[in-house]
């Protein structure tokens, strides 16, 4: 599970240019992915596209790519998603759509809210 708070400048940090700046290993299969970073789920550039490439997070041929990531196309505003819903429901095996869908945060402004991955993969 990753709940980056990169943003700015650091949202390289899926590197697939072999500068890595965040490397999984071991058992490090099956998980997901957001941040509060605004934009990053826009296709041109954004960060999502990045998420789910080849080498991304020190990888080869899709090893390290994340199941599923939140993201947003605009502004979310602070707390778009509730890390501890969305990270807590993926921990005791419920679907992403389940662990995406259930964290947005409505009560906040998030007018532009999407889930890549597969909806009906678990842990």
């Amino acid at each position: 599970m990753f709940g980056g708070g990169l943003g700015g400048g650091e949202a390289g940090y899926a590197t697939t240019n072999g500068t890595v700046q965040v490397k999984w290993s071991g058992n490090s299969s099956w998980w997901i992915i957001r941040t509060e970073e605004s934009y990053n789920g826009q296709r041109a550039g954004g960060q999502f596209l990045s998420w789910f490439s080849s080498s991304a997070f020190g990888g080869t041929n899709y090893s390290n790519i994340p199941v599923g990531g939140v993201t947003y196309v605009e502004e979310p505003g602070a707390f778009a998603t509730d890390n501890s819903i969305y990270f807590g429901l993926w921990a005791v095996g419920k679907s992403f759509a389940i662990c995406a869908w259930t964290s947005v945060n409505l009560d906040g402004y998030t007018p532009a809210y999407q889930m890549v991955g597969d909806p009906f993969v678990t842990r």
